[in-house]
């Protein structure tokens, strides 16, 4: 078995980077948590840009999803929570790019 702490460690950086790598953002995202995630749209004025908000509220849920030991019993959400949120964090970086 996977560490899936790890994976979820891997998933996060990656949506992280994505997000900060615009230097005009006035904040930047400092974690996938909810707080985290409300204080950068406050900081950042992005409360008008629906999509990108749900796209990372989104990711967040499936990062967490990753190092939920639970429910590898029920299932493997390993590979489809890893590729969705490669297609979150694609669609993450065509929003960015267009930010002012």
């Amino acid at each position: 078995m996977k560490n899936n702490f790890l994976n979820r460690v891997e998933a996060e950086r990656m949506i992280l980077s994505t997000i900060n790598q615009k230097k005009k953002i006035k904040e930047q995202l400092h974690g996938l948590s909810e707080g985290a995630i409300k204080n950068w749209i406050d900081r950042n004025g992005h409360k008008n840009n629906e999509e990108l908000i749900k796209l990372v509220f989104k990711t967040a849920k499936l990062t967490h999803a990753l190092a939920d030991v639970s429910n590898e019993v029920f299932n493997s959400p390993e590979i489809e929570s890893s590729n969705e949120i490669l297609s979150l964090n694609n669609r993450i970086r065509r929003i960015i790019q267009y930010f002012k």
